[in-house]
């Protein structure tokens, strides 16, 4: 039996030319650059551990302090941008027998998640900086706009011509478990609930994950220090397992002391 929460939604993409402003295109060639930063963070990370890449996760999380001090726009735009690093890394090295450098990224184009964007009035909004807004306009002469406009958005592909907007159709009648919808906010040092009952919310908490995030840090300091003073390959990935089994055995610890 297929479970009640799993995603049946299927993706539908309108497609139409237009002329970004200044501040597109500054937001654009920002984004440019920030991908090929974590591109060049992403390939010392994977010469580092047997040529492995990391994930868009912990690729973020080595950026997060360059991000935080020196990039002005909204947090969530460093989701897409470390997505698209690793995306451009694992093409060229399934394109290349295993190889890995670094590749620029060229052209101004940029994936803007969910959370950035709203249709408002015929006009695409994007959140580019905290309570800063651009529009862009919709050409609504796509004759499926109109039949998919009413789904929930997925994401938009922003270039330096053309707007790519893709909605999740299917949307309209997600399956609920017994009139009970659960919502989750994911953060660092927390995690934040909500139940809601019969269209009425009937409880909210936070569980505190602080002590694991710092679990998460002391092991990242750990790696960084055998990477950088084990000189030996073979030694040295024997050390990073070691460490990785060890944090996963701890942080299952506390997770289970918790309960």
């Amino acid at each position: 039996m297929t479970h009640p929460w799993k995603s049946t939604d299927e993706k539908r993409t309108i497609v139409f030319s237009y002329s970004p402003g200044n501040n597109i295109i500054q937001y654009l060639t920002d984004m440019r650059d920030l991908i090929n930063r974590a591109i060049i963070n992403a390939y010392a990370m994977a010469k580092s551990n047997n040529n492995k890449l990391p994930s868009p996760i912990i690729l973020r999380r080595s950026l997060k302090n360059y991000y935080d001090n020196n990039i002005i726009y909204a947090k969530h735009h460093i989701n897409p941008a470390c997505r698209n690093a690793i995306a451009i890394l694992r093409s060229y090295k399934k394109n290349n027998n295993g190889e890995l450098r670094i590749i620029k990224a060229e052209r101004l184009a940029m994936r803007i998640d969910s959370e950035l964007i709203k249709i408002e009035n015929n006009r695409l909004r994007i959140t580019l900086k905290p309570h800063e807004y651009e529009y862009i306009g919709i050409v609504d002469k796509n004759k499926k706009f109109s039949e998919y406009s009413k789904y929930k958005l997925s994401e938009v592909l922003l270039t330096d011509s053309k707007v790519c907007i893709t909605f999740r159709v299917g949307t309209l009648n997600k399956p609920v478990m017994e009139d009970n919808i659960i919502g989750f906010d994911l953060n660092f040092k927390s995690v934040d609930y909500t139940i809601i009952k019969n269209n009425e919310i009937v409880e909210t908490n936070t569980i505190n994950t602080s002590h694991i995030a710092k679990t998460q840090r002391d092991y990242a300091r750990k790696r960084t220090k055998i990477q950088k003073h084990i000189k030996n390959p073979a030694k040295r990935d024997r050390k990073l397992m070691e460490a990785g089994h060890r944090q996963k055995n701890t942080v299952m610890d506390k997770l289970q002391t918790d309960n």
